[in-house]
């Protein structure tokens, strides 16, 4: 792989983009105009890490037309970011007539045109030059999908390696574009130790000691946040709205401010035509919901040593029920958790009266919202290192079965659907559908395992 010539070896070449509409109305919708001023090269400044140098910070937008002081409250700050030596590329406000279907009537409205263009543009002209060894790209416009794939293909060509990082604006997000980027590093010392200690907790402690191995791995990883925190200060990383600051690990604010009792607020379905037209392209998550179900009755079944194929569409059907249940008051969907089978796994108790009671524990923990503070206050890299080994013990209970059952992986009819499913649920894959919508995660890779599997058998006959 080859490593771009630059003045420091050591040094990284950051090129920031930024996308002014797309950040203009997120940080309208977080703080009404109090953001609005922002000093963006103060901001990527203080993002950039010790061995990263800004190279270029470029900020896109159009020109206001037909409100004078809107017009010109925009050229004072347009003029106040090329000051401090931030490129402005001006696009331009297309007059468009939009007519009303209820009245007939029409108005007159602007729609930005040119800057997503001249951003992946310039996203690409940076990285062909070799300008840049990292390209920030702040914005949640899926349409820069596309710049993105530009950069890799040109990448593959000269055999170098480009950062492609995402920042979102607040308020915005977009699961292709975060698919196609690189990921921020999330304290990842931090999650490797919190693994690790999980690790000696639960292989090594007999007894009570290793059936709570992962909530003593949870209660390490929380302490050795604090005293990273007291030692080296705040981290750069993303914080729980995926917005890239500069933060402390361990924030207890929310914990303190949080009530000790609380009940929560419920309100009756809604029916609205629009709304279920909306829903009905994520429709397919349900293949990946019942997979899930299934999954995890077969996994509960093996670590048992129990045929519990027989309660499979009771469970199914109580998974159902659930979500109807819960969303009817303003819940969210129930499921089945890999988590909860990942503990199962862990401490070895397969009791159904001790998560008779955990349910209840749980239920009385919900009507108590500091707890739920303290629950949300869990630093992310301490997240990171518990869930991985949870997520892989369910996953490998998986491979377990499989091998007990004796399925045959050596016959490409098993072995090709099976193997480029697990890389679509697991990787960063995504089928796009339409330019809002994507098919990733487990509900791709169980329609590709499924439709897969199925059409080679038909076609072998």
């Amino acid at each position: 792989m080859a490593v771009r010539d630059k003045p420091n070896p050591e040094m990284e070449r950051v090129g920031v983009h930024i996308d002014g509409f797309n950040l203009y109305y997120g940080l309208r919708e977080l703080g009404g105009r109090r953001f609005l001023w922002l000093d963006l090269r103060s901001m990527v400044t203080r993002v950039l890490r010790s061995h990263q140098r800004l190279e270029a910070l470029t900020y896109f937008t159009a020109t206001i037309r037909n409100d004078p002081p809107a017009i010109a409250r925009q050229e004072v700050y347009l003029a106040a970011l090329e000051s401090v030596g931030v490129q402005v590329v001006p696009g331009r406000d297309q007059e468009q007539q939009v007519r009303c279907h209820a009245c007939g009537r029409t108005r007159r409205t602007y729609a930005e045109k040119q800057s997503d263009v001249a951003l992946g543009a310039a996203m690409v002209s940076d990285v062909a030059t070799g300008k840049v060894d990292v390209v920030m790209l702040v914005s949640a416009d899926s349409d820069l999908c596309a710049a993105v794939h530009a950069i890799r293909r040109i990448d593959q060509e000269r055999e170098t390696k480009t950062r492609v990082v995402t920042v979102f604006p607040p308020r915005r997000r977009s699961e292709s574009l975060r698919l196609v980027s690189d990921a921020w590093p999330k304290d990842p010392w931090v999650a490797l130790l919190t693994m690790a200690a999980t690790f000696v907790f639960i292989g090594v402690f007999r007894g009570f000691l290793g059936r709570i191995g992962v909530l003593l791995g949870l209660v390490f990883g929380f302490v050795l946040s604090w005293v990273w925190d007291l030692v080296g200060g705040r981290i750069t990383a993303p914080d729980d709205s995926g917005a890239v600051t500069e933060h402390f690990r361990v924030n207890l604010e929310g914990v303190a401010q949080a009530d000790w009792i609380g009940l929560p607020s419920l309100h009756g379905p809604v029916f609205e035509v629009s709304a279920i037209v909306l829903v009905l392209p994520v429709l397919p998550v349900v293949i990946a919901l019942i997979a899930e179900n299934v999954g995890h009755v077969k996994a509960v079944g093996e670590m048992t040593g129990t045929d519990v194929d027989g309660y499979m569409g009771r469970a199914v059907l109580a998974d159902g029920v659930g979500t109807v249940v819960a969303t009817s008051v303003g819940g969210a969907a129930t499921t089945t958790y890999a988590e909860n089978i990942g503990v199962m796994a862990a401490t070895r108790v397969y009791s159904t009266a001790a998560y008779y009671i955990a349910a209840v524990i749980a239920i009385l923990f919900g009507l108590c919202p500091k707890f739920g503070a303290l629950i949300a206050a869990t630093p992310g890299g301490v997240l990171g290192g518990v869930t991985t080994i949870l997520y892989g013990m369910i996953g490998l209970l998986g491979a377990k079965i499989w091998i007990e059952n004796r399925v045959n992986l050596s016959d490409p009819v098993n072995l090709v659907p099976v193997g480029a499913g697990i890389i679509c649920a697991i990787g960063p894959v995504a089928f796009p559908i339409t330019g809002t919508f994507a098919l990733s995660g487990i509900a791709l890779g169980t329609i590709v395992l499924l439709v897969g599997y199925h059409l080679l058998r038909v076609t072998r006959r």
